[in-house]
């Protein structure tokens, strides 16, 4: 590991600070503990940022020794923090809006693409047809937007990259 900057722990109520009481430190990589087996694995580039962010979909990552192993049998060796529990913990600094975004936002562009399909099909003889058309494309685009935008506003939340939280 090539971590050579302390650790910080931030206590500010100023907004443009991670939020108060997360300890951050600048690092390209992280080494966990197998339980299992007993071996150190160090995670870096791609895979190191994919692990630490709570809302990418990790199931299992891998031991250098038995392979894959699940986020409940591996924890950092500098914190001894299950890295299961670790991403959880991530989560819990995001506000709740935030993480129901992707049920939310279909919920309400499928709505307003019903209300548009009402209003378009005024008049036309196929209006459940095309209010059908709009309410899915609403809720094609809510999917797509919720699921694109959450992290964005999620790591904005935390106002720190995911990968310098201890």
């Amino acid at each position: 590991m090539n971590d050579l900057e302390t650790s910080t722990t931030v206590s500010s109520d100023n907004p443009h600070l991670p939020p108060s009481g997360i300890s951050v430190k600048p690092r390209k990589s992280r080494v966990y503990l197998h339980s299992t087996c007993g071996t150190q694995t160090e995670v870096d580039g791609l895979e190191f940022d994919q692990l630490v962010n709570p809302y990418n979909v990790v199931i299992a990552t891998i031991c250098c020794k038995c392979g894959p192993a699940s986020l409940g049998a591996v924890s950092w060796i500098d914190t001894g923090e299950v890295v299961s529990d670790y991403r959880a913990r991530l989560r819990s600094l995001v506000p709740t809006w935030v993480t129901f975004l992707p049920i939310l936002l279909p919920l309400c562009l499928g709505a307003l693409g019903g209300i548009a399909g009402i209003v378009t099909a005024q008049g036309l003889d196929f209006d459940m047809v095309v209010t059908g058309l709009y309410v899915a494309v609403g809720l094609v685009a809510g999917v797509l937007l919720g699921f694109v935008v959450r992290p964005m506003l999620a790591q904005h939340a935390v106002k720190t990259p995911w990968r310098f939280i201890d």
